[in-house]
């Protein structure tokens, strides 16, 4: 019966570790079993849509781009995928911080993510064809934040 449940329990730590391997979630295991994956999920939506926002526009192809992303990053389903977007549009528009889900990245995510992130955030940028003048500084804000440099 002890025997049994032991090994519950330490299949339930494999899944939750791999699940972590797969995000390039980092910290404790403690920090693990606590973590949120879905906001971690929702936090990389946020910047890529934000970046998608910049200018005024939310073109399908850029909808599109992320879904995909989040879909190849994340191992996740199309229908989480475009309620991630959409979840994360909602959010911009109330106007909260984005540079709020940098910082939780920096802090839960693996070095690698973050920067797979920001080729993320260059591939969008060439998804619109389109040059905003404001893009470059947000990119640069968010390379600050998401990699801890000043």
């Amino acid at each position: 019966m002890i025997g049994e449940y032991l090994e519950q329990i330490w299949a339930a730590i494999r899944k939750t570790t791999h699940r972590a391997e797969e995000l390039g979630v980092v910290g404790s295991a403690e920090h693990l079993l606590g973590l949120d994956e879905h906001a971690i999920e929702l936090a990389y939506a946020v910047i890529l849509v934000d970046f998608a926002m910049i200018d005024n526009e939310f073109d399908l192809k850029e909808k599109v781009f992320i879904e995909q992303k989040l879909e190849m990053v994340f191992n996740i389903p199309g229908g989480t995928s475009r309620e991630l977007v959409e979840r994360a549009k909602e959010i911009l528009g109330q106007d909260l911080h984005p540079e709020s889900f940098a910082t939780y990245l920096r802090q839960h995510l693996s070095l690698e993510k973050r920067n797979s992130l920001l080729e993320n955030i260059d591939k969008l940028i060439n998804v619109d064809r389109f040059d905003h003048p404001l893009e470059e500084d947000l990119k640069t804000r968010y390379q600050k934040l998401l990699l801890g440099k000043p």
